[in-house]
Order: C-alpha cells, then structure tokens, then sequence
C-alpha cells in the first residue's frame, strides 16, 4: 500500500532532525492520506526515509512545504489507526 503524508507534519512533531538524519522514529498521531483513494486516517506509526531500517513498512510519500512530493519515498509502519478528532464536532 502507499501513503502521502506532509512535511508539516513531521516537523511538528519534532522529528525532522530523525528524518534528516534517515533515522527510524515514531509519531504517535500524524494524519495519512491513502495514495490512491485519498482516503485520510489517523494513525500511530513509525517511519524511516532508509527503506533497509524499515523493510516491513508501507510506502510512503512526502510533500514538501510547497506541496510537491519529495522524489525518495519513505516507510511508514502503522501501528494503530486512530479515531478521527474532528469527527467528534460532526
């Protein structure tokens, strides 16, 4: 399966020195989009942009802060789907 997911995201969870560095880290709530449905969920999940740190992991896209996505994919290991926060206000 593949995933988009933006840069916004994982540097506000703190984790762009992990991502810089290609390091494996964990966000314990990050929203992902379903690369082809464009289905978005949230999750807790691992990622990697190494591939070999994370060999079981999904595919991952990026988008930059300008929207375009980052040409090496990363990995992401979703851990657990989370409930939606805002469909609580529905």
């Amino acid at each position: 399966m593949e995933w988009e997911a933006t840069m916004i995201d994982i540097r506000d969870s703190g984790k762009a020195a992990d991502f810089e560095n290609r390091q494996i880290f964990q966000i314990n709530n990050v929203e992902i989009k379903d690369h082809k449905t464009l289905e978005r969920i949230y999750v807790k999940a691992q990622f990697s942009r190494d591939p070999a740190k994370l060999p079981e992991g999904d595919v991952l896209w990026v988008k930059d802060y300008d929207e375009s996505i980052i040409p090496e994919p990363m990995r992401i290991k979703i851990l657990e789907k989370l409930p939606n926060p805002v469909e609580k206000y529905l």
